[in-house]
């Protein structure tokens, strides 16, 4: 049993003004008039077919990115705001700066400046495919990578909030 072939037993077009055989049915979807979708053993077979032909790939590859950009930056956020605050005030203002660029620029320049980093045609993206055979433009760790620099500015700022609360002389104590 295929979509289409159900999708024949269809009563009303969506938006007719005639009377459905089934009353008090009006101007509904065009699923809501499919005999199949109202109950039955064709309905459960036909739910079936349509999740086993649907292709998860994506919703896993962006669960899979989410979770280990979302883990990178919270490490390296907590790393970071930690280290900015042992520096001096100016050194401090000069890092939170470069440290929060990514929350500034707009996600496509932000986007750009990584692939012009980790191209192959550029010092860095070279010397990590020539000394470690690693590519990082168009793969899943370079889809790792910018969701990470984009997600970090808000897991750093956060920490570094919570580092600047904590009283010194509870830390001496």
């Amino acid at each position: 049993m295929t979509l289409l072939r159900s999708l024949k037993h269809t009563v009303l077009p969506w938006g007719s003004k005639g009377k459905s055989k089934r009353a008090g049915v009006e101007k509904l979807p065009l699923f809501l008039y499919n005999e199949y979708h109202f109950g039955g053993k064709e309905s459960d077979l036909l739910m079936m077919e349509i999740i086993q032909n649907i292709d998860w790939s994506p919703l896993w590859i962006s669960l899979k990115t989410g979770f280990v950009a979302t883990v990178a930056a919270f490490f390296t956020g907590i790393l970071a705001a930690r280290l900015v605050m042992r520096l001096g005030d100016k050194a401090k203002w000069i890092a939170d700066g470069f440290l929060t660029l990514p929350l500034v620029l707009p996600p496509t320049v932000a986007g750009f400046l990584l692939l012009l980093l980790f191209s192959l045609r550029r010092p860095f993206g070279k010397f990590l495919m020539v000394n470690f055979d690693i590519k990082i433009v168009q793969t899943w760790p370079g889809c790792v990578i910018a969701a990470a620099v984009i997600a970090f500015p808000l897991m750093y700022r956060n920490a570094r909030a919570a580092f600047e609360q904590v009283d010194i002389n509870m830390i001496y104590a």
